[in-house]
């Protein structure tokens, strides 16, 4: 299925399409900081070309455009629910994962933050 209950309201491929955006731009955000390192900046040129894949795909397939329009991918694909639900899953997953990064980078960057703190008091 295409549209799932998230409390009253149902999300869309489009929809999630655009939240998945979103949160590729608030992952790649997260990665800006006054220390940065070139690993850090690794990561976000990864994040930056992922990005770019994605609007590529999601505007060759329609995947943002309206549902109720004929040129969306959901109205094109009405007669294929599986395929549907297929789409919508990975587009959670994706989301996920880039929250899943977010979060990552973050403990990362404590933990290095709290060893080098150490290491500068036992100097």
């Amino acid at each position: 299925m295409s549209m799932v209950e998230d409390g009253d309201a149902t999300v869309s491929i489009a929809q999630l399409t655009k939240q998945t955006r979103k949160e590729f731009t608030r992952t790649i955000d997260s990665f800006n900081s006054e220390e940065s390192h070139s690993l850090e900046t690794t990561y976000q040129a990864t994040l930056i070309d992922s990005l770019e894949r994605f609007l590529l795909w999601a505007g060759n397939i329609g995947a943002a455009v309206d549902p109720r329009k004929t040129n969306s991918l959901e109205a094109r694909l009405k007669d294929a629910p599986e395929v549907k639900e297929q789409i919508y899953d990975l587009l959670c997953d994706l989301h996920e994962a880039l929250d899943d990064c977010k979060h990552f980078y973050l403990i990362i960057m404590y933990i290095t933050n709290y060893e080098l703190s150490v290491l500068y008091f036992y100097r």
